[in-house]
């Protein structure tokens, strides 16, 4: 991993206002990510208030270790099946952040919300390449059929045959 300091400042100089996504390429809630890294973005976080940042992680457990996070934040999970779902989300319950949501991308087995999650937004994404459309099709509608019922926006990536959702949170 490799931090630039450089570019730490580039969101304060845009003025008008936008979704940042942290970290596309990378994850900042690592275990091999160290806490001053932490406090330099969220140090920038705080002096852009005008922007929405979007941060996204496999490694769910730290996310509780920055509550309360700041108002213009969201706080996201990746979960490929219910197993990484569940735990995930579990996780994420303890995270004091107003925007929660989860990536079920790449989506590799079926994922069920029997219960309320608690979740403001679900991202749903086939993988990358040749992959049978069945039965992801299946764990598609089944997924979107929970995430509404629960009242939770959806937004299908681009790679899915046949789910055009795409709904943002307030």
């Amino acid at each position: 991993p490799h931090f630039w300091p450089e570019r730490i400042g580039e969101p304060g100089r845009r003025r008008k206002p936008a979704k940042i996504f942290v970290t596309s390429m990378g994850d900042l809630f690592g275990d091999w990510v160290p806490v001053n890294w932490w406090r330099a973005v969220f140090d920038a976080v705080s002096q852009s208030p005008h922007h929405t940042f979007q941060f996204l992680t496999k490694n769910p457990r730290r996310l509780r270790e920055l509550n309360p996070w700041p108002d213009n934040c969201w706080a996201g999970v990746t979960a490929t099946d219910q197993g990484m779902f569940d735990v995930s989300v579990r996780h994420l319950k303890e995270v004091g952040v107003g925007t929660k949501f989860v990536s079920a991308e790449p989506l590799l087995g079926p994922i069920r919300m029997e219960e309320d999650p608690g979740l403001d937004w679900l991202i749903i994404g086939a993988q990358t390449g040749r992959r049978p459309m069945q039965p992801l099709n299946t764990w598609v509608d089944d997924l979107v059929a929970d995430a509404q019922c629960w009242g939770i926006k959806i937004f299908c990536k681009g790679n899915l045959e046949g789910c055009s959702i795409r709904e943002w949170p307030a």
